[in-house]
């Protein structure tokens, strides 16, 4: 049974791989995500490594682009331009230097290894998940540059907001299905997509109710990936064109992802959603304000108050009515949230980034190598990977994202671009709660290389009616 999924999984990739343009990759890549459980070749046949269908269709969907005519010369121009994504290619470069040559410079550091049953400080000493690590970290600077390419065309767009779509709607329906698993026999059919050879912890119960996973490795990874799609989705979602999807479609969609960021009864998937009803927040203010009337962003601010207020207003009379009804939800909140602190993992996960960031001091600030420390926060995670020159060029290339400019006499480039500076906020200070090292995973990935696609980058004006007459492919 196991071979299954294997099996089923090379024959889409293969399919995705053969179809033109990389349209068919894009689709798989984005809405595959929630088989992070999953692994997609035997331990004997990867080493003991857990390769999941993000990291190897993202490296199918890099080689595919690359192989279009003109793809690997587009892609190095990209890599290689100032106000393209030059910030992140040589971060790239940095971590390269950084792994191959600081494990041996600075053996004997006390870090805490990636791997291991009982995680305890130990001496650093060059390891496999070096070079793994940093693999992920490559594959993820490759996926945001084939994104920048790919995404310059505005049929390229609308098709990767419905992979998206399509995303969020396998998240909320695996995620059904786990929760199924408390009622009715339906867990042998989950199980074969269950074959990732670290830690899988699927049955854990809180408070009398069953943490839903999905076809992730735990809760919280579930409640992230589907904290990471609504994001998208939500501030993504006026670029789509009037119809069913933006107008029905949508709204469902974000409901369902919303009930199953609940059921995860994840903090730092409750922490990731309240940055971003925040984000919500500030961005329909700032519409409001901002523009003016009949620009596009503007459409959909008066439903949008209206829903708001109207959901609030019946939330509040339910339980004013039957108050009893928030005694459940309170006891979860304490339980989740405001007990974590004095938790467990909650000391493990911190003495993870104590040891971590002293071992980065240690080294005067150089770093340690990408694999070489296991952390709980994204930042040290950077810092400790690629010193302070890696996570210079990181954040620099977040902020050089956040302040380009639309591509001229383009709405939907407008739309799409202030879309990338509200979405990235919710997946990014999730990863200050849970990233464990310096990659920045699949939704910032495909959030950098939109944020390219519908820049300027090229110098303005005359970038933009040759890219949007450029076919199917990469340009």
């Amino acid at each position: 049974m196991t071979l299954l999924p294997i099996v089923g999984f090379w024959a889409l990739a293969l399919w995705g791989f053969a179809g033109a343009g990389g349209r068919r990759l894009v689709t798989l890549h984005l809405a595959l995500l929630p088989f992070g459980s999953l692994a997609v070749l035997p331990a004997s046949a990867s080493g003991g490594l857990a390769l999941t269908p993000a990291p190897m269709l993202g490296a199918l969907l890099v080689l595919r682009c690359a192989l279009t005519r003109g793809g690997l010369a587009g892609m190095a121009r990209l890599a290689l331009a100032p106000r393209g994504m030059l910030l992140l290619a040589a971060y790239a470069v940095v971590a390269v230097v950084a792994t191959a040559f600081l494990p041996r410079l600075f053996a004997g550091t006390i870090v805490m290894p990636w791997r291991g049953e009982v995680l305890a400080p130990t001496p650093l000493a060059p390891s496999a998940q070096n070079a793994s690590q940093l693999a992920y970290l490559l594959i993820s600077i490759l996926v945001a540059i084939a994104y920048g390419r790919l995404l310059a065309q505005p049929g390229m767009r609308q098709h990767a907001l419905r992979a998206l779509a399509l995303g969020g709607a396998v998240a909320v329906a695996t995620g059904l299905l786990d929760l199924a698993t408390a009622v009715m026999p339906v867990a042998p059919l989950l199980a074969p997509f269950r074959t990732a050879a670290y830690a899988l912890h699927v049955s854990h119960v809180i408070l009398g109710t069953k943490r839903v996973v999905g076809l992730m490795p735990e809760a919280a990874a579930f409640g992230l990936l589907c904290v990471g799609y609504l994001s998208l989705l939500y501030f993504l979602r006026r670029a789509l064109p009037d119809g069913w999807l933006r107008r029905r479609g949508m709204p469902a969609l974000m409901l369902g992802l919303l009930a199953s960021i609940a059921l995860s009864t994840s903090t730092a998937a409750y922490a990731g959603l309240s940055v971003l009803g925040a984000a919500a927040a500030a961005e329909w203010g700032w519409r409001a304000v901002t523009l003016r009337r009949r620009e596009p962003g503007r459409r959909g601010l008066a439903p949008e108050a209206w829903a708001a207020i109207g959901g609030l207003a019946a939330l509040a009379a339910v339980f004013a009515v039957l108050p009893h009804l928030l005694d459940p939800v309170a006891a979860l909140l304490e339980a989740t949230v405001v007990e974590k602190a004095a938790s467990a993992s909650f000391a493990e996960r911190s003495a993870w980034t104590e040891v971590s960031w002293r071992a980065f001091l240690a080294t005067g600030g150089l770093g340690l190598g990408v694999g070489s420390t296991r952390v709980s926060t994204s930042v040290v995670g950077v810092l400790a990977g690629t010193g302070v020159l890696g996570a210079g060029l990181y954040y620099g290339f977040i902020l050089r994202t956040l302040t380009r400019r639309a591509l001229p006499r383009d709405p939907e480039a407008r739309l799409l671009l202030g879309g990338v500076r509200w979405a990235w906020l919710a997946p990014f200070a999730s990863s200050l709660l849970t990233g464990i090292g310096a990659d920045f995973g699949p939704f910032l990935a495909v959030l950098f290389g939109l944020g390219v696609a519908v820049s300027d980058w090229r110098a303005g004006a005359r970038a933009a009616p040759r890219l949007a007459a450029t076919p199917a492919g990469c340009p």
